[in-house]
């Protein structure tokens, strides 16, 4: 409270009226943020929620497998929930460089959208070379 610890799970604290700046931590999460206005003679509350958030993966045509640390999580389009908040990265295994999702950061209580254009290579794919005869 007000840049001063005030230790873990207090539930009711003596302040005195006027604005605080109160910040609630867990640990694997990024701090929640309140500022309250303590009125005298009331009850005056702060509540905290460390709530997860979900990512919705789509891709142009659809049925791209999503991956995660070489982990397979279906196909597209693929909504992902309860993940933390902080950044996540998903890709569409491809030997096309455009079919990465990119990083991005996933909000508490909110869903994060990512997608893909996959476009068809017609040729050979860049970096394979084939002789022509």
């Amino acid at each position: 409270m007000d840049g001063q610890a005030r230790g873990a799970r207090r539930s009711h604290l003596d302040l005195p009226a006027r604005s605080h700046e109160l910040v609630a931590h867990l640990d694997g999460w990024p701090d929640e943020q309140q500022r309250i206005d303590v009125v005298a003679q009331r009850d005056n509350r702060a509540h905290f929620v460390f709530a997860n958030g979900s990512v919705k993966i789509t891709s142009a045509p659809g049925g791209a497998t999503v991956m995660a640390n070489g982990k397979d999580l279906g196909q597209t389009p693929l909504v992902i929930e309860e993940v933390k908040p902080g950044d996540v990265a998903y890709e569409l295994p491809s030997n096309r460089p455009q079919a990465g999702l990119g990083e991005r950061e996933s909000r508490a209580a909110q869903q994060t959208f990512l997608a893909a254009r996959l476009e068809k290579t017609v040729g050979p794919v860049p970096g394979n070379h084939s002789p022509i005869r």
